[in-house]
């Protein structure tokens, strides 16, 4: 199954990285992620729980991809950077 639902994956994540993060901070904006309400930055921002959402996604599509036997390097390695840019920017 996972290797059925790997190419899903796959896009879905690279079409995260392209609408939220168009700037390559690997900091993501929070457009659609939560509930819209008062006080909240949405658009062109980098906020913590978008980056943290797709922290978590990468991470797990990275395991994923060793599993199946794909190679995981992009997953990690996106990881590691929003890890990176969240513990040096927010």
């Amino acid at each position: 199954k996972l290797r059925e639902f790997w190419p899903i994956l796959k896009s879905h994540l690279e079409w995260e990285k392209h609408n939220f993060d168009p700037d390559g901070d690997h900091l993501y904006d929070a457009y659609c992620c939560i509930w819209a309400s008062d006080a909240l930055y949405y658009n062109g921002g980098a906020v913590t729980h978008s980056s943290a959402y797709n922290y978590r996604g990468n991470r797990l599509a990275a395991r994923i991809a060793q599993l199946i036997g794909e190679d995981d390097t992009k997953y990690r390695f996106e990881a590691e950077s929003i890890l990176k840019a969240m513990n040096e920017r927010l």
